[in-house]
Order: C-alpha cells, then sequence, then structure tokens
C-alpha cells in the first residue's frame, strides 16, 4: 500500500504533505494512489503516524486525523491497512490482517526503504545477498509465507506483524495466533447458501467502489463465479475480465464463462493466455527483481493492462476460494499426519536436496487468512499495483474464514456451498463440474520451451546457482534438452530460470 525511504535522522520529522507523499528532507512516504485507498498523516505526543488503509463504507473520515487514530486502534479497522510510526530515532512499519499487498523492508546505510515492489529494494543494496535456505524452498516449490524472502537482507512485513528499525538492522515484531474454530450444528431454519451470499455482499458492498471502475476476475472456477455473482449483485455496471485457455479445455472453459457471463449480464475483456507465456518478453542477461512473482505474470499483466485501459481502477479476485471449505485431517478420516507430497528435487545439488528434505519449519503465527491465501495474495498484488490497480479479495477476509470454518463437514466438503451458490443463482446443473481440467499448464511448458529454453542456455554459461551450490548443472541441462526433444517440462525448471535471472548480473 505505500512506498517509502527514510533516513533515521528524519523520523523525528516535521512531515509534510507534498505531491501526494509525505516527506522530511530528503525522506518520504508514499501511498500507493488508488480511489479504493485512504491516506492519512496524525501527530501524535510521540512522533507522527502515517496510515494507508483501504476504504469502507460507513467508516468516513473526519476532520480530525488524531481522531481517526485514536478510533482506528480502539475498534480496528475492517479491511486491509499499513501504518508507519515516526519517532525519534525509530521507525515502526505495521501491517494489517489480510495480506491484499506484500510490503517488503530493508535496511540500507542510514536509511530504511519500503514497498510493495521488491524490485525497489535491490539498488540499495550493493549485492543481494541470497538466503539459501529460502532459495531451496523456492526451487524445490516448498513455499512458505512467512517474514523470509530469498535475499537474506529483504525482510517481508507479514500479516498483522511490525517492522522496527532503530537505524541499524531490522527487526520483525510477530503478532500472537489468530483465533481460528471447530465446525458447529446448524439449526432445521439454517440456509448456508443465503448467509454466505448475503456475507460476500456485504464485502463488496463495504468497499464503497465505483461500479464503473470495477472488474471481477472471471476464470471459470467456483471461487471467482461465486465473487462474480456477490459483485454483479452489489455493484451496478460491474464487468468481467480473464485470460482464455486453448485447446479443447479452453473451448470448455470459453463456453462455461459465457454461460456465467450471460447469466449475470456482465461485458467481458478477454486476453489469449498462449499470446503471454512465462517469460515472453524478457532479453537475456536481464533481471528480474522479484522471483516471488505469480509464475504466470506475464498472462496476468496482459489482461490487467486491457482492464486498466478500459477504465479499471480496482478488481475483485478469486484469491482464498481453494482454501475455504478444505477438511481437517479429522474430518478426512485420516488415522495420522497426511504424508506430505515429496518436493521437486530432481535439479538440485545434493547439498540442496538434504536441505531440502529437512527444512526448518517457519516460526509463524497462526495467521487470520490461510497461508495458500497470503501467499497468492502476496505474489499477485504487484502484477496489478504496477497497473495502477487495487486488488480486492472479499474471500481472502477473517468473517468469511470464520463463517466456512463454522459450517459442517458436509457443506465444505466437494466445495457443496460453492457448487450449491452458484445453482442456486440459476446456472446449468453440470457448470460446476466440468468434464477437463481448465489449468495453466500448457502455457508454462510454451512459455518454457519458446522462451525458457534460451534464457537457461544464456544462464547455464555463467550458472550461478550452479557456483552457489544449489543445482546440478548436469541435471539442468538434461532436462532443458529433455523439454526441446519431447516437450516434456521437468518440475522446478521454470524456478531454476527464474532464480537465475533474479541473480543476473551478481558476482
Amino acid at each position: 500500500m505505500l512506498k517509502a525511504e527514510i533516513a533515521i535522522a528524519a523520523a523525528a520529522g516535521p512531515w509534510a504533505a507534498q505531491h501526494g507523499r509525505w516527506a522530511c528532507g530528503s525522506s518520504w512516504i508514499e501511498p500507493f494512489a488508488n480511489p479504493a485507498l485512504e491516506a492519512f498523516a496524525a501527530e501524535t505526543d510521540g512522533g507522527t503516524t502515517i496510515v494507508v488503509r483501504e476504504r469502507v463504507d460507513g467508516r468516513p473520515r473526519t476532520a480530525s486525523p488524531s481522531d481517526d487514530l485514536t478510533r482506528m486502534q480502539a475498534e480496528g479497522w475492517p479491511a486491509d491497512f499499513h501504518i508507519v510510526r515516526l519517532a525519534a530515532g525509530m521507525v515502526t512499519v505495521s501491517a494489517g490482517d489480510r495480506g491484499a499487498a506484500p510490503l517488503y523492508v530493508t535496511a540500507a546505510a542510514d536509511r530504511l526503504v519500503v514497498s510493495w515492489w521488491l524490485g525497489d529494494l535491490a539498488p540499495h543494496q550493493p549485492t543481494l545477498r541470497i538466503d539459501q535456505v529460502e532459495a531451496v524452498r523456492y526451487l524445490s516449490r516448498l513455499h512458505r509465507y512467512s517474514t523470509a524472502t530469498v535475499w537474506r537482507d529483504v525482510h517481508r512485513v507479514t500479516e498483522r506483524a511490525s517492522a522496527v528499525w532503530y537505524g541499524g538492522q531490522v527487526r520483525i515484531d510477530l503478532p500472537p495466533p489468530a483465533p481460528h474454530y471447530l465446525a458447529r450444528t446448524l439449526t432445521p431454519a439454517a440456509d448456508p447458501v443465503a448467509a454466505y451470499g448475503t456475507l460476500l455482499r456485504g464485502q463488496v458492498r463495504a468497499r464503497a467502489l465505483d461500479g464503473a471502475a470495477a472488474f471481477v476476475e472471471v476464470s471459470g472456477g467456483l471461487d471467482s463465479a461465486n465473487v462474480a455473482v456477490a459483485a454483479q449483485e452489489e455493484l451496478p455496471g460491474v464487468r468481467a475480465y480473464g485470460l482464455l485457455l486453448a485447446g479443447p479445455a479452453g473451448a470448455q472453459q470459453y463456453r462455461r464463462r459465457q454461460q456465467l457471463l450471460d447469466l449475470l449480464g456482465l461485458d467481458d475483456v478477454t486476453v489469449d493466455a498462449q499470446q503471454y507465456p512465462p517469460l515472453c518478453g524478457i532479453p537475456p542477461r536481464s533481471r528480474n527483481p522479484d522471483p516471488m512473482l505469480e509464475p504466470y505474470q506475464e498472462c496476468l499483466d496482459a489482461v490487467v493492462a486491457a482492464a486498466a485501459a478500459a477504465g479499471a481502477s480496482a478488481v475483485l479476485t478469486g484469491i482464498g476460494g481453494d482454501e475455504l471449505l478444505g477438511l481437517r485431517p479429522a474430518e478426512r478420516g485420516d488415522r495420522g499426519p497426511t504424508p506430505a507430497t515429496g518436493p521437486d528435487l530432481e535439479l538440485l545439488s545434493a547439498r540442496a536436496r538434504h536441505l531440502a528434505l529437512d527444512l526448518p519449519e517457519p516460526q509463524m503465527p497462526a495467521a487470520a487468512l490461510y497461508e495458500p491465501t497470503l501467499l497468492a495474495a502476496a505474489s499477485r498484488a504487484p502484477v496489478f499495483l504496477r497497473r495502477g490497480i487495487w486488488p480486492i479479495n472479499i474471500l481472502a477476509a477473517p468473517d468469511v474464514v470464520r463463517f466456512c470454518e463454522w459450517l459442517p463437514r458436509g457443506w465444505r466438503a466437494d466445495r457443496r456451498l460453492h457448487r450449491q451458490r452458484l445453482l442456486a443463482r440459476g446456472l446449468p446443473q453440470d457448470w460446476p463440474r466440468p468434464h477437463l481440467r481448465e489449468n495453466f499448464a500448457g502455457v508454462m511448458t510454451r512459455g518454457m520451451t519458446i522462451h525458457g529454453l534460451r534464457l537457461l542456455d544464456d544462464a547455464l554459461r555463467e550458472p550461478r546457482l550452479g557456483d552457489l551450490g544449489l543445482i546440478d548443472v548436469a541435471a539442468v541441462r538434461a532436462a532443458a534438452d529433455r523439454l526441446a526433444a519431447t516437450g516434456a517440462l521437468t518440475a522446478g525448471l521454470y524456478e531454476v530460470v527464474n532464480l537465475e535471472l533474479a541473480l543476473c548480473g551478481e558476482s
């Protein structure tokens, strides 16, 4: 939600509003400019507090920033926010509980650098020192949501956490565990479908959005379809956008999307995903400053750019839906821990494979949202923000999580709640159960074949991951040859290329 560069001497202020940001000497704090957000600065006894938060309908700003801050501290805020507290010799950067956009911090010389875009932090580090544990997590696709990034000196301010800086190292203070709930028993008159619809409509309504400037993501999946229904019911003029697949699955996706759009009466903006596969448009030896972005960022950026050109300032996504209706181990009938799926280790060095099999557990408290939801939001939000668009994840809200946790098993099993709500809205009986899988696996293979092999060939002339002892260069070359000869993509090959690009130019 914000970017900043703050010298420790400037923390005491005074801070003045200048051209959409606050400044003190050469230090500055800049909120993300978007109609869905609001920002203000309040003077406190200890210094200055700057708040950037999502707008909430029915909670308008008052004439007094200090009163706004006091009310927010007393009552909380039913949407996401970031807060910067400035006092003599200390800066504290805090996050809300929804993780709608990531926030990264690094200490560079006498400055604290803060941004939602990881690329802003790189120029402030003479050498981006890789965190080998996080690099192995990334290469073996065992991603975790934590304060760590692949760079040792760059930290993520996780949900409800605070980064504290005294002019030296950054310290991350973590929150207490968030509460979670067991299933309840429904009363005979209970109608979970109606209650869920009311809850989602309330999430949309609370944002005070202009329907003419809002788009809803429609992939053809259950999650985005449920969001689209809520958006259409609350936002006159809302439009849809989506990425179209190719082949038989693409034909099925197109038909199902059109059924939903026709039912809801939504205008649509689409992009052919095959035209923007991963790694397209990247010249050799160029650096990717954020390896943790969405792997299909090129596709996503293309359709987001189309939505922006059509007037979008906010989008409603389906992020969070996959996790809402999951069953607990006891509900699945498990007698013990579910065996973990083996990591993708074929391309790693022997040392990295050993580390991957014994990775330390991140010491993170239970979050208000589920870990995959937070990871998805962090990896996708920068793509939206770079186009000036604010992403709104109405399924990634603590109230929605709590409602679904309360539901009896029968309403979560087989994602019954999502399916029943769509059928009740008038979609055909077979709509929630497509015969073919609709995913981007073919788009990834296309991108790696056309673009990844070229970039990989260039990177393997001086394989930095090989020099660091993280990959088996011979295994990577063999996987590249296999892809070129047969079209078979080895798991983890994209991650090798992407992380090599992130290291490009580093000694």
